[in-house]
């Protein structure tokens, strides 16, 4: 009974140093996990930073383009000959009154014409201020993405650093331990075997003594 108390508790001995191991184990693929929820969130916050420059990029381009339509207008239709009023007509007379009329007419068209131009120069700037605008803020969305995606690279590399070094020696460790205690658990195995074979023996012995005791 005293042998098979001994091997008993030194099977236990050995049982709890593997589960401790394992433990160990298990808390650093606990770690792992956390650090994945943070990889996770730091892909999240790269994607969506590369979905707002995307649309930001497009619709940069579209205003770049829309930009550059109008200021062209603008800029042929004040490079257009004002001394040629086309609305008007030729004078035929120097006559007062025809002059007058002729006088009247280009004051108007200029006027108008000058209206016209002062328009599309306001808006080829409004429309220069709004590119612009929009072009800083893709920078900046840019440089955010940059960033998130710096941060990704480095948690990762990291976090899968940490996770060989020290995981991976936990499992190296646990596989050695096992290893060790392998041997001694067949060993135990073997000697509880033994053991029976001993208590059958002995307990043969002990009935036939028995026996040969009563028929005396």
């Amino acid at each position: 009974d005293d042998i098979e108390k001994d091997m008993q508790q030194d099977h236990n001995s050995d049982q709890n140093i593997l589960h401790l191991h394992s433990g160990f184990i298990q808390n650093c693929t606990d770690e792992l996990q956390s650090e994945v929820a943070q990889i996770e969130a730091q892909v999240k916050a790269v994607s969506e930073a590369e979905d707002e420059l995307q649309t930001c990029t497009r619709e940069a381009e579209e205003l770049k383009h829309y930009t550059r339509r109008l200021c062209s207008q603008t800029h042929r239709f004040s490079s257009k000959d004002l001394t040629t009023f086309s609305r008007c007509d030729s004078l035929r007379s120097i006559g007062r009154d025809e002059i007058s009329k002729y006088l009247d007419c280009v004051q108007q068209e200029f006027e108008e014409d000058l209206e016209q131009a002062k328009s599309l120069y306001a808006s080829c700037n409004r429309s220069t201020d709004e590119y612009n605008t929009k072009a800083n803020h893709c920078a900046g969305v840019q440089i955010r993405w940059e960033r998130a995606s710096c941060d990704l690279q480095k948690t990762s590399a990291l976090v899968c650093s940490a996770y060989v070094k020290s995981c991976d020696l936990e499992v190296a460790r646990f596989a050695a331990i096992k290893n060790q205690i392998l041997p001694a658990e067949e060993g135990r195995k073997s000697q509880a075997k033994a053991v029976e074979k001993i208590n059958c023996l002995l307990t043969n012995i002990l009935q036939v003594n028995a026996s040969e005791l009563a028929g005396d």
